[in-house]
């Protein structure tokens, strides 16, 4: 077939053709893209109500689990406490009597010596029973002023024996340790 139309023609029906080419094409991928959003979006409302539902599975799982294992938590937090309340208070309450002993024995001089030594708790403190040697009568009395200038010490009473010998003295005393 022989084309007898002019270039100019022949340029314009070119046209025309690649024109209709590409709005076929162009209507053809249109479609396709808005397909493949409609599938896009379908795929993604799926996905999320199944993840809500198992979201919503999830929670009472656990909303189940954790009432029971919070209920027993809870007994067991409240069991502690109350022990640690109890143990706080016992500390509070309670009488150090190392404390009180370290005190004596650093206003005792030299060449006196404690055989035994009894405490007992007081209301005002701490109530010493002492018994001991003392080699010389100085000793014993540098012992005494010692307890009776301390701040804490009242009630100083040395058995009358423990001033009959003036050498190797046995004696006893007893005295508070206020707190």
């Amino acid at each position: 077939m022989i084309n007898l139309l002019p270039p100019k023609e022949k340029k314009n029906l070119l046209d025309k053709k690649i024109e209709k080419l590409i709005t076929i094409i162009g209507s053809i991928t249109l479609f396709f893209l808005i397909f493949y959003l409609f599938l896009l979006l379908s795929i993604n409302m799926y996905v999320e109500t199944i993840l809500e539902s198992e979201l919503i599975s999830l929670e009472q799982l656990q909303k189940d689990h954790l009432s029971s294992d919070s209920y027993q938590l809870q007994e067991s937090i409240d069991k502690y406490n109350k022990k640690f309340s109890q143990a706080r208070m016992s500390y509070e309450n309670q009488t150090f009597f190392t404390n009180g002993i370290e005190q004596i024995t650093s206003l005792k001089p030299g060449g006196v010596f404690f055989r035994n030594i009894s405490l007992k708790k007081s209301d005002a403190g701490i109530f010493f029973s002492i018994s001991g040697f003392s080699k010389t009568r100085a000793n014993l009395i540098s012992f005494r002023d010692n307890l009776e200038e301390a701040e804490k010490i009242s009630d100083v009473n040395f058995s009358p024996l423990s001033w009959v010998r003036p050498n190797d003295i046995d004696f006893q005393l007893a005295f508070e340790l206020k707190r």
